[in-house]
């Protein structure tokens, strides 16, 4: 991968997935939203792909390969049990802060849906992206960067609440760093998608109301516990040793 296929798969990637991210902003038919939400969403995996057939497609078969790897069912359940306890965790603790309104529970329904969604960007970010950057930069450089370039892609959804979009660019770069730990002792893209879908899913179900900034600080300080202690264990490459999760 050269730095010109790299900049392709951005070209692509924000080409496509901002204006569609705005105009997704600007609709209030749910089915419309989630119809332009899902194809920007995939533009990073559109990029991907354009970016090895067009100037590597000698490499096509072994990237659908790195998609396919699989992982150990304890990562899995790393990548599903943990933004659920974190959020879990945190709308418990808001009680003794300031109670939240109730929780729409019903969204968790749509998690398979934003399972959906969430892998299209994971194809081009974990699957494309971050193996790029790794050959270049160290672990922790590499997910900064990334981290700069996902929170950038996601920046025309949070034009109209500021306050939330602050919030998950904080969130991104702590979770960029979580997933980056996972994708090295894994190789595999499937954990860190689930980890990214099941925090997204908890996302919808707690942070429609007034109090969610409150509740937001308090999930990052949890996501700031956790890459603390990555960094404590295992150092700046966070990959040392391969953790027993497999």
């Amino acid at each position: 991968m050269t730095r010109n296929s790299f900049w392709l798969f951005l070209l692509v990637s924000f080409g496509i997935a901002s204006p569609l991210f705005y105009f997704s902003t600007q609709q209030t038919s749910a089915v419309v939203i989630t119809l332009l939400f899902l194809a920007g969403s995939y533009a990073p995996a559109l990029g991907a792909w354009l970016a090895i057939s067009l100037a590597h497609p000698d490499e096509k078969q072994a990237f659908l390969a790195s998609l396919r790897r699989q992982s150990g069912r304890r990562w899995i359940l790393f990548g599903l049990l943990v933004p659920t306890l974190i959020w879990l965790a945190a709308f418990g603790l808001s009680f003794l802060i300031a109670p939240l309104e109730s929780p729409a529970w019903t969204l968790l329904a749509a998690l398979p849906v934003v399972l959906l969604v969430n892998y299209g960007e994971e194809i081009g970010w974990r699957g494309y992206a971050l193996p790029f950057l790794l050959k270049r930069f160290s672990p922790l450089t590499a997910s900064l960067l990334l981290s700069a370039i996902w929170i950038l892609f996601h920046v025309p959804l949070y034009v109209a609440r500021p306050v939330f979009g602050s919030l998950a660019s904080v969130s991104i770069l702590l979770i960029s760093l979580i997933l980056t730990w996972m994708y090295l002792n894994t190789k595999s893209i499937l954990p860190g998608t689930l980890f990214h879908a099941a925090f997204n899913a908890w996302t919808q179900v707690f942070a429609g109301g007034t109090n969610a900034p409150l509740l937001l600080v308090i999930v990052i300080a949890f996501l700031a516990i956790i890459v603390i202690w990555l960094f404590n264990r295992f150092g700046r490459n966070l990959s040392v040793e391969t953790v027993s999760l497999s």
